[in-house]
């Protein structure tokens, strides 16, 4: 999920939110980072599976948001959460908690291969077979009666 960047500036002001993020050389490992601040600071848990690697099978990433803490789960496993964090906007003054993550965000589901991290590819780096397959995204508004789907 990307943030605002006309209401708090350009990221990671503007805050991310990553759900879904497997580096193409670590098949088994899943990250989910929350990055916000100025200067940029980033919180992030990891999930390795078991056995075998999330190529091999579709599996279910899922993020819970409530006001003031962000849990993230792969296979209905909590692996991590975030109840702190902070933003600025453009004029570089602090915002109130829980900004930036107090509006609609994009959903983010990766696979990198590249970049400043995991680092650039190699000879080792099989594009060929590169395939990010995603059954379905569905978004739920938690209400006090039940769950709605969006």
């Amino acid at each position: 999920m990307t943030g605002d960047e006309e209401r708090w500036g350009q990221w990671p002001v503007c805050g991310e939110i990553d759900i879904c993020e497997v580096l193409g050389h670590e098949p088994r490992t899943n990250y989910g980072t929350l990055h916000y601040g100025l200067p940029h600071e980033q919180n992030q848990g990891a999930y390795t599976l078991p056995e075998g690697d999330f190529a091999a099978e579709f599996h279910t990433f899922s993020l819970e948001w409530l006001p003031g803490c962000l849990r993230w789960y792969v296979d209905g496993r909590l692996f991590h959460q975030v109840e702190q964090w902070f933003s600025a906007g453009a004029d570089g003054f602090r915002k109130p908690f829980p900004a930036p993550f107090d509006h609609n965000m994009y959903v983010i589901l990766n696979l990198a291969v590249g970049g400043v991290w995991p680092g650039p590819p190699d000879e080792a780096t099989d594009f060929a077979r590169a395939a990010f397959e995603v059954d379905y995204v569905r978004v739920y508004r938690k209400t006090r009666q039940s769950m709605e789907e969006l």
